[in-house]
């Protein structure tokens, strides 16, 4: 696998390809987080602020229920029953589109979470805020970044023979069948990634120029590898 991208990097028609657009797309993101957060530490943080504050994604703080159904599936303390009956009252519409997914505060609401801190690790190292779009979006974006693939098997619409309708179409994140058992997968169409990287460039641009800073004072420039020595 490997040995082939490397090769198709030396053709002109490589960046016709999924993954490397989409490479390209989240390290746009990632510099723009740089520029306008540069204080905070955290790569994960900059990148998740971003995506929250500058991309005009309402739903990046919705709750992936296909994500929340298989961790309470790993749940079986007592504890967790409200979670179980929650999940089992809603019906999930394989059609869907991310917008339908729950929030914090509609699970809450419902399940009365006095118990359980949506920080909390549930199981292993996952918490209730790590179901949600911005954060499962950043673990798209590490999988991109460091192991050259998605995340999942669902399918783009230029590799399904049945394409997603979007409303008003505006291309978004959507779940897609990928088996005879009923699984959904989660899918974050290229589309959606030049969407929300044009949307962070305009947002973030018209905030420097609000505030008047230049966004190269966020980066430190030199001769040295070593950024600290520059």
């Amino acid at each position: 696998m490997y040995l082939h991208d490397i090769e198709s990097l030396c053709l002109p028609s490589y960046a016709s390809t999924l993954t490397y657009k989409k490479v390209l797309y989240v390290s746009v993101l990632d510099a723009l987080s740089a520029s306008v957060f540069p204080r905070e530490k955290s790569n994960r943080e900059r990148f998740i602020k971003l995506i929250s504050k500058f991309c005009d994604w309402p739903e990046s703080e919705n709750i992936s229920f296909p994500h929340l159904q298989r961790l309470v599936q790993l749940l079986p303390e007592p504890r967790y029953a409200k979670l179980h009956e929650y999940v089992k009252s809603k019906r999930f519409d394989p059609c869907s589109h991310i917008t339908e997914d729950p929030n914090f505060k509609d699970i809450d609401m419902q399940c009365k979470l006095s118990n359980i801190g949506i920080d909390e690790k549930l199981f292993e190292r996952v918490s209730i805020r790590d179901l949600m779009h911005s954060s499962l979006f950043w673990q798209l974006r590490n999988g991109l970044i460091h192991e050259f693939r998605k995340r999942g098997h669902g399918l783009e619409d230029a590799e399904s023979s049945d394409p997603m309708v979007y409303p008003n179409g505006v291309v978004m994140p959507h779940y897609h069948s990928v088996d005879e058992r009923g699984d959904f997968e989660l899918v974050y169409p290229l589309g959606f990634f030049k969407r929300i990287s044009e949307s962070a460039l305009k947002n973030v641009e018209s905030h420097f120029k609000k505030i008047a800073h230049n966004p190269y004072d966020s980066f430190k420039f030199g001769p040295y590898y070593l950024q600290d020595l520059n």
